[in-house]
C-alpha cells in the first residue's frame, strides 16, 4: 500500500531542549501555547545575565531571519546548515545544565505517552489521508517516513502540534499529564498536523485560496486578526474540516468514535460565544469549516478535488465571521 504512512513517534532530549530554549527567547509574537510558554518560563527559574543574554540575541536572530521556522527546524532535527542555527547552538549552550535537571521531571512522562500512542491504530487513518490528499490536489508521499518529536508541555495543558513546510517531522505536545484530555485528543492533534503536511504541498487548493481571496476578500478591505494572514486561516479551516478538536471534523467518528456534529447543532453555542465576544479565531475557524463540511464531505465522498465554489463559500464565511 504506497499510501499507508509511516510515523515513527520519537523522545528526543535534543529536540525538547531546543524547543524550551526557543520558547524562552519568547521570539514568537503570537506564541502558540501561551500558557505551557509560560510554564516553561516558570521551571526555568532565575536566569544568569549570561542566560539573559543569549536569550536576547535567540530572539534577534529568529525576528531578523526570513525564515526562522526553518532555522529551528534545522535544531529539532539535528540538520544543522544555516550561519544562523549555527549561532544560537552556541548560545544555547548556557542552557544544557539547566534543561539537564528539567529533563529528569520530563522524560518518563513524554516516554508513557510515547508507549500510549504507539499502542494507537494509527493506520486506520491510511486510506483517509490518501483521499484528503486526493481531494486537495496534493502530491504529497503518503508512503514516506514522518517523524513525530513529542515535546513536553505543562502538566495543566491540552495537546498541541506544529507542523513545519517542507521537513520530515511534526512536533506535537501530548496532553499535560494532569489535563482530562485522553489520548484521542492527543491523536487528533497529531492527525490535524499531519494534514497539514499533506495541505502544504497542495498547489491546486492554494491557488484557489488566492483567487478566492483576490475577488472576494481583498475589495472588502477587511484585514485577517492580529497574528494572521488570510492565506493562514484558508489552510487552517481546510485542516480543520478534516480533524479538529472543537467540531472534530471529517475524522471526528474515527477519532472520537462520535459523530460529526451539524451546524444546527452548534449553532447556539457559537452564538453564545459571539454574543459574549468570546469566540476565539480557532472557535470561528471552527465554525467555517463546519459549514462548509457537508460539502467538503460530499465532494470527498464522490472523489472529487477542491474547486472554486467551496473555497468561495469560505471567503464569504470569513467577511462575515472575522
Amino acid at each position: 500500500m504506497k499510501y499507508q504512512m509511516k510515523i515513527d513517534i520519537t523522545v528526543s532530549k535534543s529536540t525538547c531542549f531546543y524547543y524550551w530554549v526557543q520558547a524562552l527567547s519568547e521570539w514568537d509574537a503570537r506564541q502558540p501555547e501561551i500558557e505551557t510558554h509560560a510554564y516553561f518560563k516558570e521551571k526555568a527559574g532565575t536566569l544568569s545575565s549570561l542566560q539573559t543574554n543569549a536569550l536576547t540575541m535567540i530572539k534577534h536572530i529568529l525576528l531578523n531571519s526570513k525564515e526562522p521556522r526553518w532555522v529551528l527546524s534545522e535544531l529539532y532535527c539535528n540538520r544543522i546548515a544555516s550561519l544562523e542555527a549555527v549561532e544560537i547552538r552556541h548560545l544555547a549552550r548556557s542552557f544544557e545544565t539547566l534543561f539537564a535537571n528539567l529533563w529528569v521531571d520530563i522524560e518518563q512522562p513524554l516516554a508513557a505517552r510515547r508507549q500510549k500512542l504507539q499502542q494507537s491504530d494509527l493506520s486506520q487513518f491510511n486510506i483517509p489521508l490518501k483521499q484528503i490528499a486526493q481531494f486537495l490536489g496534493s502530491p504529497f508521499q503518503l508512503d514516506k517516513s514522518t517523524t513525530v518529536y513529542l515535546i513536553q508541555n505543562a502538566p495543566f495543558a491540552p495537546s498541541a502540534g506544529h507542523a513545519i513546510n517542507n521537513t520530515d517531522f511534526v512536533l506535537l505536545h501530548p496532553a499535560g499529564r494532569e489535563h482530562t484530555s485522553d489520548t484521542n485528543s492527543t491523536i487528533c492533534t497529531l492527525v490535524h498536523e499531519l494534514i497539514h503536511k499533506i495541505e502544504f504541498q497542495a498547489s491546486t487548493a492554494r491557488k484557489l485560496y488566492k483567487d478566492s481571496y483576490d475577488s472576494i476578500i481583498s475589495p472588502s478591505g477587511k484585514l485577517a486578526p492580529t497574528g494572521y494572514t488570510w492565506k493562514g486561516l484558508y489552510s487552517e479551516t481546510l485542516v480543520y474540516c478534516f480533524a479538529n478538536k472543537i467540531t472534530g471534523g471529517y475524522l471526528r467518528p474515527q477519532i472520537f468514535n462520535k459523530p460529526l456534529p451539524s451546524v444546527e447543532e452548534m449553532r447556539a453555542g457559537f452564538k453564545r460565544l459571539l454574543d459574549s465576544d468570546r469566540a476565539t479565531t480557532n472557535d470561528r475557524i471552527a465554525w467555517v469549516a463546519l459549514n462548509i463540511q457537508e460539502e467538503v464531505t460530499s465532494k470527498m465522498n464522490e472523489g472529487r478535488q477542491i474547486d472554486r465554489r467551496a473555497v468561495d463559500g469560505v471567503s464569504r464565511l470569513f467577511l462575515k465571521y472575522f
